[in-house]
């Protein structure tokens, strides 16, 4: 299983863990998603099951979320679950991926940071000057950082101590 954190693309969800169930752009199916789903809820844990799209630059701008979500109809953004995915397939290895929300859709911290192909360093210097109230904003996506870093080490306690999965038994008896 890997975990980390991700962005979230819809706006009828909500920060906490979200199960992502397949790839987009290139399709590689995740393994387990369904029984972690199910274990995962009868243990309390607020989880969802869901697709993701993968990207290599960081997508921070709202408006920039809302067309990948209305393109792709993604739950989450993330910059590796679909290599992690391509990886496991090519190799034959059951993956399944876990993700907390850090940034809400209409969250804007990282939207400063975002790629921007037609921008070079002085306007990509400028955007971020230009972005202002600084303070609020880490403040802001520092608290939705706190509560997915709680979701992850929830949900990791969870499955670590969950014997249905024989990748938590082999990791706890020191075993790769």
């Amino acid at each position: 299983v890997a975990i980390g954190r991700a962005s979230l693309l819809r706006l009828d969800a909500s920060p906490g863990a979200a199960l992502e169930g397949a790839a987009l752009d290139g399709t590689w199916p995740l393994q387990g998603g369904a029984r972690i789903l199910e274990g995962a809820r009868l243990a309390g844990l607020a989880i969802e099951l869901g697709d993701s799209v993968t990207s290599p630059q960081i997508i921070g701008a709202p408006a920039d979320k809302r067309l990948l979500y209305r393109r792709f109809g993604a739950s989450i953004v993330d910059m590796e679950t679909g290599a992690l995915a391509r990886s496991a397939a090519e190799g034959g290895v059951a993956l399944a991926c876990v993700r907390a929300v850090s940034d809400e859709v209409e969250d804007d911290f990282l939207a400063p940071l975002s790629y921007d192909p037609a921008a070079g360093p002085a306007a990509r210097a400028a955007r971020l000057l230009a972005a202002g109230r600084w303070i609020r904003r880490y403040r802001d996506w520092r608290s939705r950082a706190e509560r997915a870093r709680r979701a992850l080490r929830d949900f990791m306690a969870w499955y670590l101590d969950c014997p249905e999965f024989p990748a938590a038994v082999s990791s706890r008896n020191g075993a790769a």
